[in-house]
């Protein structure tokens, strides 16, 4: 009988220190969860016609159930040379809502193209926009890897 008290005692011991440590995988879950979530949706890389190298969009989607964390992801436009230029960096307090979309405009025409959808973030581009042909967008995370990427 006190094989079977000893062996029932340890039997609990060992459920309680395992029920109450600490669990670093739900946070690494939430972590890997919110790369998963932000997508690239769309991309418009130049206006149609001449004169509209600027007119264009970025559109992300948090495809999850739950709010995705961005502070410091940041959209990349990568060149056909594989030349990397960060085109917006997501601030500390930066969130996006389950099954939202977050729309970045062009800062040169961010105002006066799609005047009836408001630019959620303005990002820059040295001298002009995306080309019409040969490019990536990517979305990085805060440790700079690669969540999301559009080549086209």
């Amino acid at each position: 009988m006190l094989m079977v008290t000893q062996l029932t005692t340890a039997i609990v011991a060992v459920m309680l220190l395992v029920s109450s440590a600490p669990s670093a995988y739900a946070q690494d879950a939430t972590s890997v969860d919110n790369q998963k979530s932000l997508i690239i949706s769309e991309i418009q890389a130049n206006g149609p016609g001449s004169g509209t190298t600027t007119q264009e969009y970025i559109e992300l989607y948090n495809n999850s159930d739950t709010s995705a964390i961005v502070a410091g992801y940041s959209i990349v436009y990568k060149n056909s040379s594989d030349k990397e230029t960060v085109l917006y960096t997501f601030s500390a307090d930066s969130i996006v809502s389950p099954h939202s979309f977050v729309i970045g405009k062009n800062f040169l025409t961010s105002a006066t193209y799609l005047p009836d959808v408001s630019a959620d973030f303005a990002y820059t581009l040295p001298s002009s926009g995306l080309p019409a042909s040969s490019g990536s967008v990517i979305i990085k995370n805060a440790a700079l890897e690669v969540v999301d990427e559009v080549s086209w």
